[in-house]
C-alpha cells in the first residue's frame, strides 16, 4: 500500500466519520441546550419558618367513626415493561396488576416513564400516572392524574431554574406532582428543598431510598410537601420492591377525584416495611424488629389526630412500639414508648411537628401540624423574575453567536486552504 492509498484510507474510512460524529455530537449538544436557553429564573418565596397562633392540622377530619370515609392503601410509582423493553421494567401490566391485587392495595397506579398505562385490576377507578425525567441526575417527579404527557427535560442535569421550571409545567397539566425519590444521586439537595414550590407531595419512603432529611428542609423553610411512600417497583419477583412501601390515603373511595383532593390536602401517611429499615433503629435491638410482612399488612393505623389550643394528641390503632415528635430541622422533640395514645405540647420556638410511629413490622411517617397565622395554610409559589429571564436568554444569544461565529471562520479559512490547492 503506497502512501497516497494509505492517506486516502485515513481521510476517508477513518478522519471522515469522526468529523461526522463530531458533527452530530455537536448539533445533538446544541439542541439539548435550547431548553436551558429558553427557561425562565424564577424568584423563590422568602425562606420564612411558619408561624402564627394557630394550628393547621390536615388530619382533623380523621374520625374512625364516620361512615363516609376510610383509611385506602396506595401506590403510585411502579414500572411495567414498555417502550419495547427500553425502559427498566419486567412485568407485564396484568402481572404488575395482579401483584397489587394479592397484596391488599384499594388503589394503584403504573408510572412507566413519560407514558400513561392502565392497571386491569384497578380499571374502574382509573388513576392516570407516569414518571417524569430523563437527566442524568434522576430528578424525576410522579404525576397523579395528569392530563397528558409532558416531555420537557433538561438533560445535563438541573440547577434551580430547571427544576422549578419542570414543576411549574408539570402542573399545569398534572393535579398532583411528587418529587421521585428525591435524596438519589443528589437530584435534590437540602438547600434546593428550602427553595422549591408548587409541588404537592414528596416521596419520603421509596425502596431505593429514604427521604426524611429532605421533607424536614422543606418544611423547616416554610414549604409545604406532603408524605407519600411509592414502591418504585421494577421487578415484581425482586425481594422487597412490591408492597416495600406504600401510602395511606383518607378518602370516602378510590375514584379519581376523591384521591387526588385527599394527596393534596395532605389527608395522606407514608408507611415502609421496618426490614428495609433496620439501620434506621438498630439501637432497639434486633429482637424488636420483626421480619418482612410478605403480605404487607398494616399492623397499626392512623384512628385520629385532635387539635386544642397548643397542644395535639395522637392515637394509634394497633400494636405501637414507640412514637417520635419532632419539629424544627428534625430535632425530636419527644419520644414515648409503647404507648397507642401520645400528646404534645408546641413549644414557642416550633414551627410545626410531625410524628413518626414504628410499630413490629412498619415505620409511619405522618403529615406535620403547621403553625400558621389564621388557621389555614398557605403555599408559597415562585414568580419568574423577567428581567433575570430576559439577561439569561441574552447570555445565550450571546453564547450561540460565538460558536456560530467559531464555525464560521473555520469553514471560511477551510475553503481558503482548498482554493489555494486548486
Amino acid at each position: 500500500m503506497n502512501s497516497t492509498v494509505l492517506m486516502r484510507f485515513v481521510r476517508y474510512v477513518v478522519i471522515l466519520p469522526l468529523k461526522v460524529l463530531g458533527g452530530v455530537v455537536l448539533v445533538a449538544i446544541v439542541l439539548a441546550s435550547i431548553p436551558y436557553a429558553l427557561c425562565p429564573v424564577y424568584d423563590a418565596p422568602e425562606i420564612m419558618p411558619h408561624a402564627g397562633n394557630m394550628l393547621f392540622n390536615p388530619y382533623s377530619s380523621v374520625n374512625d367513626s364516620l361512615v363516609g370515609r376510610r383509611w385506602l392503601k396506595a401506590n403510585f410509582h411502579a414500572h411495567s415493561v414498555a417502550w419495547g423493553g427500553l425502559s427498566h421494567g419486567n412485568a407485564s401490566l396484568s402481572a404488575l396488576s395482579n401483584s397489587y391485587k394479592q397484596l391488599g392495595y384499594d388503589v394503584a397506579a403504573v408510572s412507566n416513564y413519560h407514558r400513561l398505562d392502565t392497571l386491569p385490576d384497578f380499571s374502574e377507578h382509573f388513576i392516570s400516572a407516569y414518571e417524569h425525567g430523563y437527566n442524568v441526575r434522576k430528578a424525576h417527579q410522579i404525576c397523579v392524574g395528569a392530563k397528558e404527557v409532558v416531555w420537557l427535560d433538561y438533560v445535563f442535569g438541573h440547577w434551580m431554574p430547571q427544576k422549578q421550571h419542570n414543576i411549574k409545567r408539570l402542573k399545569e397539566v398534572t393535579p398532583v406532582v411528587i418529587l421521585a425519590h428525591p435524596v438519589w444521586q443528589g437530584a435534590y439537595s437540602p438547600e434546593s428543598m428550602r427553595l422549591l414550590t408548587d409541588y404537592d407531595c414528596m416521596e419520603v419512603f421509596n425502596h431505593f431510598r429514604e427521604s426524611l432529611e429532605l421533607f424536614d428542609s422543606a418544611w423547616s423553610a416554610g414549604r409545604t410537601p406532603w408524605a407519600v411512600g411509592d414502591d418504585d417497583s421494577h421487578d415484581i419477583k425482586a425481594t422487597g420492591e412490591n408492597g416495600a412501601c406504600w401510602t395511606m390515603i383518607y378518602a370516602a373511595t378510590p375514584q379519581k377525584d376523591s384521591i387526588l383532593q385527599a394527596l393534596q390536602q395532605g389527608r395522606c401517611y407514608a408507611v415502609k416495611l421496618n426490614s428495609l429499615l433496620q439501620e434506621r433503629w438498630r439501637g432497639l435491638g434486633e429482637g424488636r424488629l420483626r421480619d418482612s410482612c410478605r403480605n404487607a399488612v398494616n399492623d397499626c393505623r392512623l384512628q385520629s389526630l385532635r387539635v386544642d389550643g397548643d397542644s395535639l394528641t395522637l392515637t394509634m390503632a394497633g400494636s405501637v412500639v414507640l412514637m417520635r415528635f419532632i419539629g424544627q430541622s428534625g430535632m425530636i422533640r419527644k419520644t414515648v414508648v409503647g404507648d397507642t395514645i401520645a400528646g404534645y405540647r408546641f413549644r414557642p420556638d416550633d414551627t410545626y411537628i410531625r410524628v413518626e410511629i414504628l410499630s413490629p413490622n412498619t415505620t409511619i411517617v405522618l403529615n406535620p401540624v403547621v403553625r400558621t397565622a389564621n388557621g389555614s395554610l398557605l403555599r408559597a409559589s415562585a414568580r419568574v423574575n423577567s428581567l433575570k429571564t430576559a439577561l439569561w436568554l441574552m447570555l445565550w444569544v450571546v453564547l450561540y453567536g460565538g460558536v456560530l461565529a467559531v464555525i464560521w471562520r473555520y469553514w471560511h479559512r477551510r475553503r481558503n486552504v482548498l482554493k489555494g490547492i486548486a
